[in-house]
């Protein structure tokens, strides 16, 4: 599956590149020796690769990301993309949440709020350790997206008259 850079630090190529000289181009899960930049591309099979242990691009700890060949990388992300892909199936196939038909001001709306849990999300998984605490406030903050854009998308976007 392609990477969606979007969902990536800008600095990216710089953090893959020190993870994969850390392993000295070497498959941390099977041991290949894989191709070096400036290496001639002989096969994909020696592209080594930077994976995210928890699949959340935007989680750059050292300790979340691991040196894989493409094989390797393959294998991992497997069970992960064959559950992506049925819970993407039975969202499109769900009446369960019905989609409102949205105006501009609403997706505009409903994006920002999205951006800004998404950031609030990625300093939560990268500042606090792992806990009950921390658990719970994703959880906490799931919801709270939810009910924002179930509040746009039911009364429409409020603007304060004074600009507040």
């Amino acid at each position: 599956m392609p990477m969606d850079r979007k969902k990536y630090p800008a600095n990216w190529e710089k953090l893959s590149r020190i993870v994969k000289d850390e392993a000295d181009w070497k498959c941390e899960e099977c041991g290949m020796q894989c191709r070096r930049p400036g290496e001639p591309f002989d096969t994909h099979k020696r592209t080594l690769t930077v994976a995210h242990l928890n699949h959340r691009p935007w989680d750059c700890r050292r300790e979340n990301l691991k040196a894989l060949c493409s094989g390797c990388h393959l294998r991992y992300d497997a069970k992960h993309h064959a559950t992506t892909r049925k819970v993407n199936k039975m969202k499109k196939n769900s009446t369960t949440f019905k989609q409102h038909d949205l105006d501009r001001d609403q997706i505009d709306a409903s994006d920002l709020i999205r951006e800004s849990a998404e950031n609030l999300e990625a300093f939560i998984v990268l500042r606090c350790e792992p806990s009950r605490e921390k658990s719970l406030a994703l959880t906490k903050l799931e919801e709270y997206v939810m009910w924002a854009n179930k509040a746009i998308a039911t009364h429409g976007v409020w603007t304060d008259s004074e600009g507040c």
